[in-house]
């Protein structure tokens, strides 16, 4: 495999998630590609000790949580403030329901989607009002691994179709609503 080696000096990198699992391992890569990094964690133990062990020089912790408007707008403010620039966001937080679907609590299931969805939707709402004005735009999403409560059914891959009928014939919805 070849020896890859990469530069981001002069970026700066804001990851939601950025205390554990893949926000930490890609704050970490960025700091030692010479990037600067905002880090979001709802963890306040768990950014300090993430603080300690990458250190702080150009590493930056905020508290908060990214289901909520104003910790997400906090987090890029303070990126801007600190570093006066945001070149890369990465949306890692993220959580999963754990158990059978019929026995998961509703409330668990929209504590998941207010992370997984929510939250990333308003990150990257409020990164990308700055980065699309100064011309910056590169955001990315990853997710969670589905779990056993969040896993879908398998589904068959047989197509059923009426007898006669076939692909280039079905009829496909149009654009505009159609009037009765």
């Amino acid at each position: 495999m070849p020896d890859i080696t990469w530069d981001f000096t002069g970026k700066v990198a804001l990851a939601s998630g950025g205390a554990s699992g893949i926000g930490r391992a890609a704050a970490a890569a960025w700091l030692a590609a010479g990037a600067r990094v905002a880090i979001l964690d709802q963890s306040g133990e768990h950014l300090e000790e993430t603080a300690a062990a990458l250190g702080a020089e150009r590493l930056l912790a905020v508290c908060g949580d990214v289901t909520e408007v104003d910790d997400c707008e906090r987090a890029v403010d303070e990126t801007l403030r600190r570093f006066g620039r945001l070149d890369i966001l990465l949306n890692s937080a993220g959580i999963g329901g754990i158990g059978r679907v019929w026995e998961l609590d509703p409330l668990v299931w929209d504590r998941v989607l207010a992370v997984n969805l929510r939250g990333t939707f308003l990150l990257t709402r409020a990164a990308t009002r700055w980065m699309v004005e100064q011309r910056q735009p590169d955001a990315s999403s990853t997710s969670p691994r589905p779990t056993p409560a969040c896993r879908p059914p398998a589904i068959p891959r047989t197509v059923h179709r009426r007898r006669g009928s076939s692909p280039s014939r079905r009829s496909r919805p149009s654009s505009s609503p159609r009037v009765a």
